[in-house]
């Protein structure tokens, strides 16, 4: 079943009253929320709750956008709320304090949840997105995974990043290092450890966990973390000001990785390059947006360019590069088979 035919399933479940409809959706988002279209789904869940709210009336609207409001809040959003708000008041500590907490809570549920199942080997772990899940199921393959409710990952990695602003490396190392016993592909993760590694000099870390992190590396955030950190190590350990000025001068955040990569001169993107820059994603996370494009197609067989995934692909490559990399990947394909018919 494709997505369009699940929508209109969900659709075929309104009743004409809003609050019901609008609960309808959020249990379809509930059900559905391990699928690895979930990011697709989710938007097009968006839209129609876009929909119930223009066809109430004016007096309607209000009450509708803060129930669905309500709907979207959760505990523990409001919770990391809050520790947002202490580390832009500078409470480091306070905001800290907090996460431990969290984390303690999670780590006693986890046990608990371990021993409920009776499978002593199983891991748990949370993804962001199917494209996480996609990627990780891949890579990082166990047999027993109990998913998590709660951004567990999230938390460790603000934990850690909280301890690196405050100079307590070790401590930031281990809860880094944690991080990927529930997101093994976290770059946050590895973008800490190495981080944590520059500052200690410690170059042999520093490249390693930098590979890591160039391995997984599929969102604009992540992007741009990744080379902030690569020019700061030619700034720290190389003192090359010659790369750092280029990487200040090229590097806007107000750009997509697209119009940056479209705006380097040839000469300099090659040098970039060899200096483990990140202009062009890894095989492994392009192979994972192919798959899941193809996934997202219509119902027709075409290429949905309207799809999140082909968008997200699309902040980093022009659609003329994708659709060689596609017919590319089409091609391998077909051989592939030809020579297995050949056996």
């Amino acid at each position: 079943m494709n997505i369009q035919e699940v929508i209109e399933k969900i659709k075929a479940r309104f009743t004409g009253d809003a609050k019901k409809d609008i609960d309808t959706i959020f249990n379809a988002l509930n059900e559905s929320k391990d699928a690895i279209y979930y990011e697709e789904f989710e938007e097009e869940m968006n839209k129609l709750l876009d929909d119930i709210v223009k066809k109430a009336n004016k007096e309607d609207k209000r009450a509708l956008l803060s129930y669905i409001k309500s709907k979207n809040r959760t505990s523990y959003d409001k919770k990391m709320d809050s520790i947002q708000k202490l580390v832009y008041q500078k409470k480091f500590q306070e905001a800290l304090d907090s996460l431990s907490a969290i984390e303690k809570q999670m780590d006693e549920a986890i046990e608990k949840t371990r021993i409920a199942s009776r499978l002593p080997t199983a891991v748990f772990r949370y993804y962001r997105n199917g494209f996480e899940k996609t990627l990780c199921n891949k890579w990082y393959p166990e047999r027993s995974v109990i998913n998590l409710d709660i951004n567990l990952p999230e938390i460790l990695e603000n934990k850690a990043q909280l301890l690196f602003v405050l100079k307590r490396y070790d401590e930031a190392y281990e809860a880094a290092k944690k991080v990927y016993e529930y997101n093994p592909i976290s770059v946050v993760a590895s973008i800490t450890l190495a981080s944590i590694s520059l500052q200690r000099h410690n170059v042999y870390s520093f490249s390693s966990s930098m590979e890591k992190a160039k391995d997984f590396t599929y969102s604009v955030f992540d992007f741009f973390n990744y080379n902030f950190l690569m020019a700061s190590y030619y700034n720290l350990i190389e003192h090359d000001n010659a790369t750092v000025s280029d990487v200040q001068r090229y590097f806007n955040t107000q750009k997509t990785p697209l119009n940056i990569i479209q705006s380097l001169p040839n000469g300099l993107k090659e040098q970039l390059k060899a200096k483990n820059f990140l202009l062009d994603l890894s095989d492994m996370v392009k192979d994972t947006f192919f798959s899941l494009i193809d996934a997202t197609k219509t119902p027709d067989g075409d290429i949905n360019k309207s799809s999140t995934y082909y968008k997200r692909l699309n902040e980093f490559y022009s659609e003329q590069e994708i659709d060689d990399m596609l017919i590319k990947r089409e091609l391998t394909k077909d051989l592939k088979v030809e020579k297995k018919c050949k056996l």
